[in-house]
């Protein structure tokens, strides 16, 4: 008798756990499905984030499923592998049919970037788009609806809710994330993408205290009573504010200061007098002079959140006399919030733009009592654009001497003393340089013109050769693009280098593939491996691999 309930038991979870894979199988074919129907060769850059159900399946799978008899252990480890990060061993991008790079929350190493680079993949380092946060949406929605979870729960799941939930609540939330596979999911049909910056991105996108739009909730007695009560327990935290009150973090920023007036938390005057803008501004350029980042950026970023640590607040290069070192102190972690602040409420992409709607221009030019004008839209800081390649090429063989990959790894004091070796004085600082030569990086990234270079010979030095040969052809500093092209395409056949192949993910459902022009770069052979179907097939709604 109990030998055959623990057969029917056993029948049970094995029957439980088929359905669970099914469904989520069933569920990948629905979230990746994509009809494409192209007439440009241009336009299949639009499909270089794109994977289907389709082209999934041509990747070869070490394990398609998990034997549904496995034992407790063997499913607990199973569970844990999507924290690491495995390099597929036939040289592909797919593991089980999903991109590596979308299982773990990991900063992806050399050798990652260099197997997604071989498979024609550039990952992504700039702001999402609009695009991009209605895929993210998209893909939360249908792993919502596969899994019965309300919509409105996605702050549960995206790390969002970790200030307030317990550790037996966050090790139920890590399991789950992991069994149903729900980083890969999220990161759908984002190839140039990885799963940290996904889930990153997720995290502004459902958390409570940072909805779009206005706090559609009033305020009620309770509230403001909570959100006074909240701040004497944890002080300036309003992301924990906002998710224990369900009100955006700046709705309760604001109304915290409202409730108060010009009175702080324990009731006594702020201090002597309110802060003037110039005050304001003079605080905000000595940290400009003396942070290793622009101030903003150590506001805004966590990564930078430490380096104001060390800042002497009794300095007499702040120049605010009628201020004590607390004061200072704590009006910068105003500022800090105020800049973080106007970035939620306005998205800003540049620091300029949150900084204006803190500090005003003029103030900060009064604070200086200095007022700088140039002659002339020309560049100040170099006479030519072949002046500057001579600087970059020097740059160059400094880096290739001292075996540097990265220009912010660079020694200002070493540079100098190679410039003053090659007699090039400078006149501007050594950073102000080096920023500019990391800016030029970003344009020739940002413009493709770096993957042009053979995948070998994609290299810092390599690059900066490049933009030194393009600064050497120009007259002036404003060029177009298909002009760059052009130089760069000329510097690759003085190098007697071919353009790096590029490969195009595109969907076997391609209707009338045979009317197709033949894109430049290598196409994925994953056409040959299904051929068009009949239109009766290619609509059916009962769609099988």
């Amino acid at each position: 008798m109990k030998n055959s309930k623990r057969k029917k038991l056993d029948d049970c979870d094995e029957t439980s756990l088929q359905n669970e894979f099914t469904k989520l199988q069933e569920a990948y074919k629905f979230v990746e499905r994509r009809e494409v129907t192209v007439k440009n060769v241009d336009d299949l850059k639009q499909l270089g984030a794109i994977y289907s159900s389709q082209m999934l399946n041509c990747s070869k799978r070490s394990d398609p499923f998990p034997e549904f008899n496995e034992s407790e252990e063997e499913s607990s480890r199973r569970s844990k592998r999507p924290r690491l990060l495995k390099l597929p061993s036939d040289g592909s991008i797919f593991i089980d049919g999903i991109p590596f790079h979308h299982f773990a929350l990991t900063q992806l190493k050399d050798r990652h970037i260099n197997r997604l680079k071989a498979n024609g993949i550039e990952i992504k380092e700039r702001q999402f788009s609009k695009a991009e946060n209605k895929q993210i949406s998209e893909n939360w929605r249908s792993f919502a609806a596969a899994h019965e979870i309300p919509e409105d729960e996605a702050h549960i799941y995206m790390s969002a809710a970790t200030a307030t939930e317990t550790p037996e609540k966050h090790r139920e939330r890590i399991n789950f994330t992991n069994q149903t596979f729900l980083r890969p999911w999220l990161c759908s049909k984002l190839l140039n993408r990885t799963a940290i910056q996904v889930f990153r991105r997720c995290y502004h996108i459902f958390r409570v205290s940072s909805f779009d739009g206005e706090d559609l909730r009033k305020w009620t007695p309770e509230d403001d009573r909570r959100l006074l009560e909240l701040y004497k327990e944890v002080g300036n935290c309003w992301e924990y504010i906002g998710n224990e009150l369900m009100h955006p973090r700046y709705a309760c920023y604001l109304r915290y200061y409202k409730l108060i007036g010009k009175e702080n938390s324990d009731g006594n005057c702020e201090s002597s007098s309110e802060w003037s803008k110039v005050e304001i501004a003079r605080l905000y350029n000595y940290l400009a002079d003396h942070l290793t980042r622009n101030p903003v950026l150590v506001a805004i970023l966590p990564k930078y959140a430490n380096l104001d640590e060390n800042v002497n607040w009794d300095d007499k290069e702040i120049n605010l006399p009628s201020r004590s070192p607390s004061q200072i102190k704590e009006k910068w972690e105003k500022l800090k919030n105020e800049f973080r602040a106007v970035k939620e409420r306005t998205q800003a992409e540049t620091i300029r733009e949150i900084l204006r709607e803190v500090i005003l221009e003029d103030t900060c030019l009064l604070s200086k009592a200095k007022i700088y004008k140039t002659k002339g839209k020309g560049n100040k800081d170099f006479d030519s654009p072949e002046q500057l390649s001579e600087f970059i090429l020097i740059l160059k063989d400094f880096l290739e001497k001292q075996q540097i990959d990265k220009i912010r790894n660079i020694d200002g004091e070493q540079i100098k003393e190679k410039f003053d070796e090659e007699e090039k004085p400078f006149r501007i600082p050594v950073k102000k340089f080096l920023r500019c030569a990391r800016y030029l990086q970003f344009i020739g990234r940002r413009l493709g013109l770096f993957k042009m270079l053979p995948l070998e010979q994609d290299l810092i030095c390599v690059r900066l050769e490049l933009i030194a040969f393009i600064l050497k052809k120009i007259d002036k500093f404003i060029v177009k693009k298909k002009v760059l092209r052009k130089y760069t395409k000329r510097f690759l056949r003085k190098k007697g280098w071919g353009i790096r192949e590029q490969l195009v993910f595109v969907d076997r459902n391609l209707e009338n593939y045979e009317d197709y022009e033949e894109p430049i770069g290598k196409l994925l052979n994953i056409l040959s491996l299904n051929k068009v179907r009949s239109v009766e097939n290619k609509h059916s709604k009962n769609f099988k691999n």
